[in-house]
Order: structure tokens, then sequence, then C-alpha cells
């Protein structure tokens, strides 16, 4: 446990170092992970046909990954992209970064 902390501490630091700027990394914007897709929808009008809107940020982002998330782990939600910004000590996302993609 202790050791998936200080990767993912390590990996994003390195990603600090890498020229990008944080909003380029991580997005514009941060939200609590547990905001749910229909919030952010609410924002964004994203095309969100086959999705649980009821489920967080949090728990879409995890569904994608066949191991444990990251800092730094993206997906795409339509033309959103979704950055892991802060985990807890758990490994549950706490943060997101939302960059919109251009069209």
């Amino acid at each position: 446990m202790k050791d998936v902390k200080k990767i993912s501490e390590v990996l994003a630091s390195e990603a600090d170092t890498s020229g990008l700027t944080n909003s380029n990394f991580f997005g514009d914007f941060v939200l609590n992970g547990e905001v749910s897709l229909a919030d952010l929808d609410a924002f964004y009008t994203i095309n969100m046909d086959d999705q649980n809107k009821k489920q967080s940020l949090s728990s879409y982002i995890s569904e994608r990954f066949h191991r444990r998330v990251v800092i730094g782990d993206q997906v795409r939600l339509d033309q959103l992209v979704l950055t892991v910004r802060e985990l807890d000590e758990n490994g549950n996302i706490i943060q997101v970064g939302i960059k919109a993609l251009e069209p």
C-alpha cells in the first residue's frame, strides 16, 4: 500500500518536471471525485447514452483500469479528458482534472 502511494508521487513529480504546466497535464479545472456524471453533463453537455449518469467521476475512471489507478491516469469521456489528480491513502480518487478537447 505504501509503495503504491510512493509510485504515484514519483509519477506525479516527474509529470511536473516534464515541461508541461499543471493545466496542460491535469486539465483546466479540478473537481471532487464524487461529482456525478450527471452534474458534469449539466455543465459540459456530454454524450452519455450508455453511461450511468448517477456514477461518480471516481467510479467511472476506476472501472476503465484493470489495475489500481495512479496519479496521472487519464480516460476520455466524450469531448473531455479526465485525469486522476489526487488519491487518498487507500488509492481512492479524491480529485479529478478536467480538460475539454478542441473540436
